[in-house]
């Protein structure tokens, strides 16, 4: 019973599945990008194109990748400050980082640089 009540909409997941992520996203990698004005859904977008910006599709499949980004806004609480928006920001600052400095970080912490080099 947790597990479904913890778990993605299904038709949200079927909507995202037969969207294409987008080549790029202007600004997303700007450290001052803002996403307060961003819907929800715009958000698990983002957050799904930094993911497959950063290590690919190769090694992920897109629907668990779109599953995993949907059960995590889900489960985040409607309270003023550790939310779905706070979480977005956090991952959203860590992939600004990581894509203006690929070579600081080892291959444990970020093999996304090491990954995109070897393609």
């Amino acid at each position: 019973m947790m597990s479904y009540h913890s778990s993605c909409v299904e038709e949200e997941l079927d909507r995202l599945s037969r969207e294409e992520v987008p080549p790029q996203l202007p600004e997303v990698d700007n450290y001052y990008f803002c996403p307060l004005y961003l819907e929800d859904m715009d958000k698990v977008r983002h957050a799904i194109y930094m993911f497959v910006d950063l290590f690919g599709l190769s090694r992920f499949d897109k629907e668990c990748l779109i599953r995993f980004t949907l059960t995590v806004k889900k489960n985040y609480r409607r309270v003023p400050y550790h939310n779905w928006t706070h979480g977005f920001s956090v991952a959203n600052s860590m992939y600004t980082i990581i894509k203006h400095a690929p070579k600081t970080f080892r291959p444990l912490e970020n093999d996304a640089a090491l990954y995109r080099d070897s393609n």
